[in-house]
């Protein structure tokens, strides 16, 4: 049909409690509990992802942590109508801002009951969104492994 070529996919399991499916040619590193992914072709264009169990307490939503960021980096964010996971019961908080240099920080949370994941992608300047679309394409793909037990004090 088109001149759109099919991606090959790979899983990777950043962590024993989820994994993401992202194109094969990807690169990785890790440092702690941050995973990070890119593209050689686009080698500025950063995904990171970092991820926290809940082990008691009450979670904390979506929403409350991207505000916390939002007042934690001061810059003029413009924060997401739309999910960017496809579970709605999913809790979800998208918000992006563009700082001095012209990249796009874009930063997502997304929160179980007892999971936290949390993700950041820069988007260089001057590069199509399209261009991104792997890294939110694999931010879509998140599966928890398995269910955790919470234990609340």
């Amino acid at each position: 049909m088109g001149n759109e070529r099919e991606e090959k996919l790979i899983t990777i399991q950043p962590s024993p409690r989820y994994e993401i499916t992202l194109p094969e040619d990807v690169s990785q590193a890790y440092a702690g509990i941050v995973a990070s992914y890119w593209r050689d072709a686009d080698s500025h264009l950063a995904l990171q992802l970092s991820s926290y169990k809940r082990t008691h307490g009450k979670q904390v939503s979506a929403a409350q942590r991207l505000q916390d960021r939002m007042l934690e980096c001061k810059e003029e964010w413009l924060v997401w109508s739309a999910n960017v996971h496809p579970d709605g019961d999913v809790d979800q908080a998208t918000g992006e801002y563009v700082d001095a240099n012209g990249v796009t920080w874009l930063h997502s949370y997304l929160v179980w009951p007892q999971y936290t994941i949390y993700a950041t992608l820069a988007i260089p300047k001057g590069m199509a969104r399209a261009d991104a679309d792997w890294a939110l394409n694999g931010v879509a793909s998140i599966r928890l492994l398995e269910q955790m037990s919470v234990v609340l004090q």
